[in-house]
């Protein structure tokens, strides 16, 4: 079976190394390359396309949010992983909306990393109790059951949960057995309904009208 690899991009040297441990004890793992700077991990993703960027972006002149936005950019299939120490509600929701769907903090233990990154690998989310409590608190006006939740058919609420659950199209359209394309279009009216722009909206939403406990 063929490997699956990574890149770290984090500034400090122990971080870097601890996490190269972790990934190395797994066979069917690989680091090719790490990064200590944003042009460092651009130059490697301009020459290599690893299945995995773990990195904390939350080092000023060395990573930042824009460093997110270029991963994306230059290898869009690579997944991502974010394992940082910023406490600061609003950074982290900024990063949520740049598309990152697994986020786990520095003083998570180390099965949840690897929880993370399994789920990224699979194109699933992960995140960890902080992370989750941005999400759900993060609110429009208030932290009250958005009413508009009424505006949703049973289906399209179906889809929603099983969506923020962390399930893919294609699993989605066999646990309810309906096409591919029944699905993208469900997810498509139930953002124009709600008036949500980000799978994170969604997720959030979800948890907060009690469609999904994560």
């Amino acid at each position: 079976m063929k490997k699956k690899t990574f890149v770290i991009a984090d500034p400090e040297f122990l971080s870097r190394q601890g996490l190269k441990a972790m990934i190395s004890s797994h066979p069917l793992y690989e680091v090719i390359g790490e990064a200590k700077r944003h042009e460092d991990l651009e130059r490697i993703l301009q020459n290599m396309t690893p299945d995995l960027v773990i990195i904390d972006y939350n080092h000023t002149g060395y990573f930042g949010k824009e460093t997110i936005s270029m991963i994306s950019e230059l290898r869009p299939t690579t997944n991502v992983v974010v394992v940082s120490d910023d406490d600061d509600k609003r950074s982290i929701y900024e990063v949520l909306e740049r598309g990152i769907s697994n986020y786990v903090t520095k003083k998570c233990e180390k099965h949840e990393i690897q929880m993370a990154i399994d789920s990224a690998l699979k194109d699933k989310k992960f995140f960890c109790s902080k992370i989750l409590d941005v999400i759900v608190n993060k609110s429009f006006g208030n932290n009250q059951k958005d009413n508009s939740i009424e505006l949703l058919t049973d289906r399209e609420k179906d889809v929603l949960s099983l969506f923020a659950s962390g399930k893919m199209t294609k699993e989605i359209s066999m646990e309810l057995h309906v096409s591919i394309h029944t699905v993208y279009t469900h997810r498509k009216n139930i953002m124009k309904k709600l008036k949500i722009n980000s799978p994170v909206e969604l997720v959030m939403f979800a948890v907060n009208n009690g469609l999904v406990v994560i």
